[in-house]
C-alpha cells in the first residue's frame, strides 16, 4: 500500500507543479495523514514551494470516517441515480455503459453489434454542462434541462417543429434522431447522456433508491431504540421481504454499512441481533439464485446455511471497525444527534461539519484537522502557538482549497461541499477531488469483499 501512496503523491506533486502551487497540506484521518506527510516532505515538492507563488491548501479526508454519507440515498441528483442503476462501462470505473441501440433500430428489429455509449465527452460543452446539472440540480430539473437542450437541437436539425416538441416525452424526442446518421453524429454526446437518463428512469429498480432512503430515515429516527423497534430487527424483516420490496442482498449489506457508520461508537449493537441477521442472510443466500456475496460464500459452496452464517457473522467484525473509525477524533467524533422533545434525531454528514467549521467566520479551532508543517518556519510557528496567541494555519487561509476524499466521493457529496461553501460567502475557491466516484456497491466491495 505504501508504494501505491508514493505513486499517488508523485502524481499529485506533478499536478501541483503544473499549477505552480505553493501548497500547505492538511489531513483528517490516518491514511490522509500518511499522504499529507509524504507530500509535505517530498524533495521535489520542497523545491517547488521555494519558487512557486500560487498559495494552495490541500485538505485530505479519509473516506472511512463517514460511510453513511456515500452508502445513503439522501441526494436527489440524477448523476448518482444513473451511476447506481446502469452497468459500468468496461474498464472505465467512473463511467456507465449506455445502450445506444434505440438511435438506430426499433425495438425488436434485427441488428448487429454496436459499441455502447457513455457519459464522459470532454470535447462536448453541451454534454459537460448537462453532467454538471445532473450533479447540482434535482432530478426533475435535470430532466427538464435535457428536454430543453434536445428541443433546441431538434429545431436546429429541422427534425421537428416547436409545437411538436413542446408536449413530447424525452424518449420520443431522442427517437426523432433515429436513422439520421448525420444528425446523430453531430449530436452524439448529447444523445448518449440523454439516453443514460432515460434508461436510469425506466430501469426496473428505479424506485429502489427512494425505498432505501425511507429505510435510512427510519434508522436515523430509531437508532437508539431496542427490542422490536431496533434497526437490526428491522433489517431481519427486510431480508425476509426483500424480493417483494425489490431489494438485493447488496442493498441489505449497504444498509448495514450505513447503520454502523451512522451509530459510530455512540451506540452498541446487540450481539444476539447481529447473529440473527447473519443467519437470516445465510438462509436467504442459500435459498435464492441471486447470491450477492460471491467472494464471501464461494469458498463454502456445497455447505449448509450454518457454515455460511458463521462466515457472514464474521462480516460484523468488519462492521464494528466501520463504527469505530471516528473513535480517536474529538471534534468530529459523531455524525448522529439523538432526538429530544424539542427536535428529532438527525444525521449531519462529516463533510458538512468540516466545511462549515473551516469557513466559519468565528474561525473555531480545528481540533482534528492536522497541518503537516513543511519547513522550519512552520515548525517554529506551530511551537509558539502552544504558548502564545499565534493562529495556526487553516485550510481557508489560501485563495484555493483542494478538498480531496481519499477512498472515493459521490456526486451528492460534491454538491454538499459546494452548497456548504456557498453559504459561508467565502472568497476562497474550492475544488473537490477524489480517488474515484463511488456507489454503495463500490463501498460494499471495498469494505466486505476485500476481506
Amino acid at each position: 500500500m505504501l508504494s501505491e501512496i508514493k505513486l499517488f503523491v508523485a502524481s499529485l506533486d506533478a499536478l501541483l507543479e503544473d499549477l505552480s502551487a505553493r501548497d500547505e497540506c492538511f489531513c483528517l484521518g490516518s491514511t490522509s495523514a500518511i499522504i499529507a506527510s509524504e507530500l509535505a516532505n517530498l524533495p521535489s515538492a520542497r523545491a517547488r514551494r521555494k519558487t512557486s507563488q500560487n498559495k494552495v491548501s490541500l485538505l485530505f479526508i479519509d473516506r472511512t470516517l463517514d460511510l453513511a454519507s456515500c452508502t445513503g440515498h439522501h441526494g436527489d441528483n440524477l448523476f448518482d441515480h444513473i451511476r447506481q442503476l446502469l452497468p459500468e462501462l468496461y474498464d472505465r470505473h467512473n463511467d456507465v455503459s449506455v445502450n445506444v441501440m434505440p438511435l438506430f433500430y426499433k425495438e425488436g428489429a434485427e441488428h448487429g453489434r454496436i459499441a455502447p455509449g457513455c457519459l464522459s465527452h470532454s470535447d462536448s460543452s453541451t454534454a459537460t454542462h448537462l453532467l454538471q446539472s445532473f450533479v447540482m440540480l434535482r432530478q426533475k430539473d435535470s430532466l427538464s434541462e435535457i428536454k430543453r437542450q434536445l428541443k433546441e437541437v431538434l429545431q436546429k436539425e429541422q427534425l421537428c417543429t416547436a409545437q411538436t416538441t413542446q408536449a413530447a416525452e424525452l424518449q420520443d424526442m431522442v427517437y426523432e434522431f433515429r436513422g439520421n446518421m448525420d444528425a446523430i453524429r453531430r449530436n452524439s454526446a448529447l444523445l448518449q447522456v440523454a439516453l443514460a437518463a432515460i434508461q436510469a428512469q425506466s430501469n426496473e429498480h428505479a424506485s429502489c433508491p427512494n425505498a432505501l432512503l425511507s429505510v435510512e430515515k427510519m434508522f436515523v429516527r430509531n437508532l437508539a431504540e431496542t427490542g422490536l423497534d431496533s434497526p437490526l430487527r428491522f433489517i431481519q424483516k427486510l431480508i425476509t421481504e426483500r424480493k417483494e420490496n425489490g431489494f438485493s442482498q447488496r442493498d441489505i449489506a449497504a444498509l448495514l454499512i450505513f447503520l454502523y457508520s451512522l451509530s459510530g461508537d455512540k451506540i452498541s449493537m446487540d450481539k444476539r441481533e447481529e447473529k440473527a441477521v447473519a443467519q437470516a442472510l445465510a438462509k436467504d443466500a442459500m435459498s435464492s439464485g441471486d447470491v450477492d456475496f460471491p467472494l464471501i460464500i464461494r469458498p463454502l459452496s456445497g455447505r449448509g446455511p450454518k457454515d455460511v452464517a458463521y462466515t457472514l457473522y464474521d462480516m460484523f467484525a468488519l462492521l464494528q471497525r466501520v463504527s469505530t473509525a471516528r473513535k480517536d477524533l474529538q471534534q468530529y467524533k459523531h455524525v448522529y444527534t439523538e432526538g429530544s422533545t424539542a427536535q428529532p434525531a438527525s444525521y449531519t454528514p462529516l463533510l458538512q461539519q468540516v466545511m462549515h467549521d473551516v469557513f466559519s467566520p468565528a474561525r473555531p479551532e480545528l481540533l482534528d484537522i492536522e497541518c503537516k508543517s513543511t519547513g522550519l518556519r512552520d515548525l517554529i510557528k506551530s511551537g509558539f502557538s502552544l504558548f502564545m496567541n499565534v493562529s495556526k494555519p487553516r485550510p481557508s487561509d489560501t485563495p484555493l482549497l483542494i478538498v480531496f476524499l481519499v477512498g472515493g466521493v459521490t456526486a451528492s457529496e460534491v454538491k454538499l461541499i459546494i452548497d456548504t461553501v456557498k453559504l459561508s460567502h467565502t472568497t476562497t475557491k474550492v475544488i473537490v477531488g477524489s480517488t474515484m466516484l463511488l456507489t454503495p456497491a463500490d463501498v460494499l466491495r471495498g469494505i466486505i469483499h476485500s476481506n
